[in-house]
């Protein structure tokens, strides 16, 4: 039997390759609209992180791995910034409450760090 195809299926097969994150243009390149992801973090299992970025709840956290994933979702030019950084390359005795993101626009995004 052939599971249908939907948009949360859609957007979570994305999500899986990016450690748990999904962005607005993710979705849009799969063709769901973004108000489709508001949808289904009303709906629960999709949590809303900031603008444009989603995270799905039930992929396992691993926090050197979500450091990567909350650079690669946000952008593709975005970089880790400040204790994220010294978190990735285990310099800091804990991981940071925050994932501090640069971008060369200057319009970096903070999220929730991986102790959450």
């Amino acid at each position: 039997m052939r599971l249908a195809d939907t948009y949360r299926r859609r957007v979570r097969a994305r999500a899986l390759d990016q450690y748990g994150y999904v962005t607005t243009e993710d979705a849009a390149d799969l063709g769901v609209p973004p108000l489709e992801l508001r949808k289904l973090a009303a709906r629960g299992g999709l949590e809303h992180v900031a603008y444009g970025l989603y995270r799905f709840d039930d992929v396992r956290r691993d926090p050197a791995r979500q450091l990567h994933g909350g650079r690669a979702a946000r952008r593709p030019d975005a970089y880790l910034s400040h204790d994220a950084v010294l978190a990735l390359h285990d310099l800091k005795v804990s991981a940071p409450q925050w994932i501090r993101v640069g971008t060369p626009t200057g319009c970096g995004l903070a999220g929730p760090g991986p102790s959450r």
